[in-house]
């Protein structure tokens, strides 16, 4: 019993040894594919099936390739898709094993059959002996063979070559087929032929030549050869109808003097015959009226008159002095200007037939309206100054004015327009004219303070808001005697103005730093004899940049009670161009400017001289500057440079380039032409403007905000050291001009005053 149950166990264990193993695998030993040859058409597709041998093994994978996929391509599931004509093998590779089978393919090009043909005409008329293309259309366009036989029948009347050429063999009616090579379809035209027709090989006149006064006439006889001719119908012209026209039985008509051809024509051929025809003579003319007189810019007709009437009236004008007056072509004058002169008609087909009108132009003395030297005037209560008129026309008879205050309180005007403050507020001066009642303005606010004041220069005259600063000339005449010059250089400390201008001591010529018009210190002869390209003051001292060559530039400094000191700009470039100056509280001298050195590039430099220092320190701050810099400095001693220069992004277009302590802060608007820009520093924002001359307008821009937008054609000019002010309220004020716009000053984006001269440049704003 006990041997029973032992051997019961050891089976036990057996069959459960034999569950817990894991079944062998079986490795693959071969494939085979359905298809060992194919063969398809473009376009058809197959599906190949591979067959793993033993049809148990573990791994059944296989992979598909295309030995040229042009040809012919296979995807994972063994479908072929045929691609293009040619050969190609497709073989299945097992993963396992790595065993293969493979199929040729075989793809033939697919072949489109002719549906149908036809023919560009269907039926034809011709002569005997003419030719006839005709072309075969054969569908669909993309049959495989398009190729056509063609036939004629009769062959007496027609013929065809293989490219579709008929020719007209004889007089009759046949049909020409075209036929198909596949599928035989056909097309046929019926052609009708006529017998061959005999053209005209010469016509003659019975005259070439024939000379008619205006209003006769003549008539041509035309001969056509040879005599049979199928068709001697002739055609008349005339190759100018306006000197003589012809009708259809060769009878031609005088109509205007000149010389045309008149032209028989019969089939290709044609005759000429020269037609001169001579004017009627012209016996006479008259104008009317025979004398006339004008004002300036009036306007008269006058009337001529040739004779006989029967004569050619066309006359031709002209006046013998266009100053006095001008006619058109129709006899209309205009008077342009006084004097005495003749105005002439005469025949145009007769020149020594003429006669004229006996003109006179009086001056017209009239006066058309007046304007004032400024709209605007801001004036100290007991301030005085004096409006100037212009005068249109300026040989005006009667120039007498009546000037008027809407309040005499604020502000009184003598009948010389001298304006005197009178209290504070607001009062309109006004100038009406004796002749014609015209009128002009000038808005006048007086108070206890003057406010901004403007100043600027233009031919040799300090201006103040647009009018002559009252001081000019006001010196001591004992030492002084102030010349018709001034300097470009002035700059306000305050409400006190610091200028450079030009006396005469004792009959020298001398150059003076000057406070408020006053000449206050005699500058060297170094400074006197060298152009002042710009001028800065600050608190306790000034600065002069001083042009001693194109590639030597000086800065003179010193305080107001000393002679200043030179500190030389030089370097290795080949020029400056317009630099700018500007001073810091600290002592410091910025000068900003466009160098171009010995390889002619140009770069954007900015030279520092420091506090008590005869050097100035160089630094490139930009390669390949293009346009003149601004600069303008702050209260806490940064500099800011600005200026137009190429766009890095897009070669075709310009930007604005802001610097920061020579350091690049951003750039603004993309400018369509080159121009220059302007830049000013006030309570911690920068402010600058950019003129675009193709667009016509300048953009204004407080940081990266544009806050005006002036439409005028009016720009910074390049020889401005400061063209843009900002005063301590906030008011922006920018100066521009252009070259037959005059120059102008902008207050806020609004134009303030302008003026008919150029280089228009605010040199400061006290305030």
């Amino acid at each position: 019993m006990k041997s029973k149950l032992l051997a019961a166990l050891a089976f036990a264990a057996v069959i459960l040894s034999a569950c817990n193993r894991t079944p062998a695998e079986v490795s693959v030993t071969g494939v085979s594919l359905s298809d060992t040859e194919i063969e398809l058409i473009a376009g058809q597709t197959h599906n190949l099936t591979a067959t793993v041998a033993p049809d148990n093994a573990t791994n059944k994978k296989v992979e598909w390739k295309s030995g040229v996929p042009g040809v012919a391509t296979v995807d994972d599931d063994g479908l072929v898709i045929a691609l293009a004509m040619g050969a190609s093998t497709i073989t299945v590779t097992t993963v396992d094993g790595g065993f293969k089978a493979s199929c040729a393919v075989i793809v033939k090009k697919r072949v489109i059959p002719v549906e149908s043909v036809s023919l560009n005409h269907s039926e034809f008329a011709m002569d005997e002996g003419g030719d006839l293309y005709l072309s075969a259309s054969v569908l669909p366009k993309d049959a495989t063979d398009p190729s056509v036989i063609w036939t004629a029948s009769p062959e007496s009347v027609l013929s065809v070559n293989e490219s579709g050429k008929v020719h007209a063999e004889g007089p009759g009616e046949g049909d020409v087929t075209v036929t198909t090579v596949d599928g035989g379809f056909k097309a046929s035209c019926h052609i009708t032929v006529k017998a061959k027709t005999v053209n005209a090989e010469s016509v003659t006149l019975s005259k070439d030549k024939l000379e008619l006064t205006v209003g006769e006439t003549a008539t041509l006889t035309a001969t056509v050869l040879p005599e049979n001719t199928t068709d001697k119908t002739i055609d008349w012209r005339s190759a100018d109808t306006s000197i003589a026209t012809v009708d259809q039985n060769g009878t031609v008509t005088a109509v205007a003097p000149g010389k045309v051809n008149i032209r028989a024509v019969c089939g290709a051929k044609e005759a000429i015959c020269e037609v001169s025809v001579k004017a009627i003579q012209a016996t006479g003319l008259t104008v009317e009226p025979q004398t006339a007189t004008l004002m300036e810019g009036e306007t008269i007709q006058l009337k001529a008159t040739v004779y006989p009437a029967s004569a050619d009236q066309t006359v031709e004008w002209a006046s013998n002095d266009t100053k006095v007056a001008k006619v058109d072509a129709n006899g209309l004058v205009t008077a342009t200007g006084a004097g005495k002169t003749q105005i002439y008609a005469r025949s145009k087909a007769f020149n020594n037939v003429k006669s004229y009108c006996e003109l006179t132009v009086n001056q017209d003395t009239s006066l058309k309206g007046i304007a004032l030297s400024s709209t605007i005037m801001t004036l100290k209560a007991g301030e005085s100054r004096t409006l100037t008129v212009t005068f249109t026309p300026s040989y005006a008879a009667n120039k007498n004015l009546k000037w008027s205050s809407s309040n005499n309180a604020v502000a009184a005007v003598s009948q010389e327009g001298m304006v005197m403050g009178m209290s504070e507020g607001e009062a309109t001066i006004t100038a009406t004219s004796e002749d014609g009642g015209h009128t002009a303005s000038c808005k006048v606010t007086v108070s206890g303070s003057s406010g901004p004041i403007v100043y600027y220069w233009h031919n040799s005259v300090c201006y103040m808001n647009g009018a002559p600063d009252p001081r000019n000339g006001a010196f001591n005449a004992d030492k002084f005697t102030a010349l018709a010059e001034w300097t470009k250089g002035a700059d306000c400390v305050g409400k006190t103005l610091y200028t450079l201008e030009y006396y005469k001591d004792h009959g020298v010529t001398c150059l003076y730093l000057c406070k408020d018009r006053e000449p206050v210190r005699k500058l060297p002869d170094a400074i006197k004899n060298s152009p002042v390209s710009g001028f800065c003051a600050m608190e306790n001292y000034y600065a002069l940049l001083l042009k001693n060559g194109k590639w030597d530039y000086s800065v003179w400094k010193g305080k107001y009670g000393e002679d200043p000191v030179e500190v030389r700009i030089t370097g290795t470039f080949k020029e400056f161009d317009h630099p700018k100056i500007a001073a810091l509280n600290d002592g410091r001298i910025i000068v900003a400017v466009r160098i171009t050195d010995s390889f002619n590039d140009r770069f954007l430099a900015k030279y520092v001289i420091n506090n008590n220092s005869n050097s100035a320190d160089e630094y490139i701050i930009h390669p390949h500057w293009s346009m003149y810099p601004a600069i303008a400095v702050s209260e806490s001693g940064d500099d800011y440079i600005f200026g137009v220069d190429i766009d890095s992004d897009d070669v075709n277009y310009y930007k604005g380039y802001l610097y920061k302590n020579g350091v690049f802060v951003s750039s603004y608007d993309k400018v369509i032409y080159d121009c220059n820009g302007a830049v000013a520093f006030h309570s911690g924002d920068v402010y600058t403007a950019v003129h675009d001359q193709k667009q016509v307008q300048t953009r204004i821009r407080k940081g990266d905000s544009v806050i005006y937008t002036i439409f005028d054609k009016r720009y910074v000019s390049p020889e401005s050291n400061r063209p843009m002010y900002i005063t301590k309220s906030g008011d922006l004020y920018l100066a521009g001009s252009y070259t037959s716009e005059g120059s102008a000053l902008f207050l806020n984006g609004e134009l303030l005053y302008s003026g008919d001269y150029r280089d228009f440049e605010i040199y400061c704003i006290a305030e």
